[in-house]
C-alpha cells in the first residue's frame, strides 16, 4: 500500500499512521544537516566493500565460491548519507525498515530519532541489507569495523541456494554458525579484519590482542569475554585465522 506521501507499507496500523506522519516530517529534518554527513570524497561504495570483504571471504569459501559470496556481501551494503537517506525512507517497501533507517541516520548525526530516542548505532542489517551510517567514518574503536561484523551476520543467515552456490540438507547456508556464537562470531570477524590491517606480523597481531582484551570486549549477554579474546588471538596468530574463528 502506498500513502500519499510516498511511503510504502505492507499494512496500516494505528502506530504505523503515526510512523507515516513522522516519516514525512523526516525529510525537511535532514536537509538541515545535510551538508555535514556526506559520504567522503571520491568515495567508491562497490569497490571499498570488496577490498574490505575480500579477505574474509577468501579465509571462509574455496576459490572456486569467492566471487559468488564477494559478490554477495559486496552488493547488501548500503552506505547511507545525506545524499540518499530521503530516496531510501521514500523508496524502501517496508514501513518497519524506512523507520529503522531513519532513526538510525538521525543518530548517527547525534539527533533523536523520529521516536525521541538516541541510537548511536554505525551499521545494522535488515533482511539482507547491511546498512552503514556516517558515523562509521568518525569510528574511534580501533577494533570496530561494522561493514565487516553486518556482513559476517549475513553469512549465517543467507542461504547458499540464494547466492546461487552448491547446495543440499546438510549445506543450507553460506556458513553454518551456532545461534548462541554468532554474535561472538560476528564481533571476533570484525576485529580480526581490524587487526589485520594494521598489522603485517603475526606477532604484532597477537600484540594488538592486549588492548583490545583491556578496553575493547562488547559488554553483551551473548558474548563471553574470555571466549572471545581467546579465539581473537588464535585467529590473528594463525596462517588462516579465519578458519579458527569457525570452529
Amino acid at each position: 500500500m502506498v500513502r500519499s506521501d510516498g511511503v510504502k507499507s505492507e499494512r496500516t496500523t494505528a502506530c504505523d499512521v503515526t510512523q507515516f506522519k513522522r516519516l514525512a516530517a523526516f525529510r525537511p529534518r535532514t536537509r538541515r544537516r545535510r551538508a555535514t554527513r556526506r559520504l567522503p570524497r571520491r568515495f567508491g561504495p562497490v569497490g571499498f566493500g570488496r577490498a574490505k570483504l575480500a579477505p574474509m571471504v577468501a579465509g571462509f569459501f574455496p576459490a572456486s565460491e569467492r566471487d559468488t559470496a564477494l559478490r554477495l556481501l559486496a552488493d547488501a551494503l548500503f552506505f547511507v548519507s545525506s545524499e540518499n537517506i530521503e530516496t531510501l525512507v521514500l523508496v524502501t517497501p517496508w514501513l518497519h525498515t524506512a523507520w529503522t533507517a531513519a532513526n538510525l541516520y538521525l543518530g548517527s548525526l547525534g539527533a533523536p530519532g523520529l521516536d525521541g530516542q538516541e541510537a548511536r548505532v554505525v551499521g545494522r542489517s535488515i533482511d539482507q541489507t547491511c546498512y552503514v551510517f556516517p558515523s562509521y567514518f568518525d569510528e574511534e574503536n580501533p577494533f570496530a569495523d561494522v561493514v565487516v561484523h553486518e556482513a559476517a551476520h549475513l553469512l549465517h543467515n543467507c542461504k547458499r541456494q540464494r547466492a546461487g552456490l552448491l547446495h543440499s540438507q546438510t549445506r543450507e547456508w553460506l556458513l553454518t554458525i551456532d545461534y548462541a556464537k554468532r554474535e561472538t562470531f560476528t564481533h571476533v570477524c570484525g576485529a580480526c579484519s581490524r587487526i589485520i590491517d594494521q598489522a603485517f606480523r603475526p606477532a604484532e597481531r597477537a600484540r594488538r590482542c592486549t588492548p583490545h582484551a583491556a578496553n575493547h570486549v562488547p559488554a553483551c549477554d551473548e558474548i563471553d569475554p574470555e571466549e572471545l579474546v581467546s579465539i581473537l588471538r588464535e585467529s590473528v596468530g594463525a596462517r588462516n585465522g579465519w578458519q579458527r574463528i569457525r570452529r
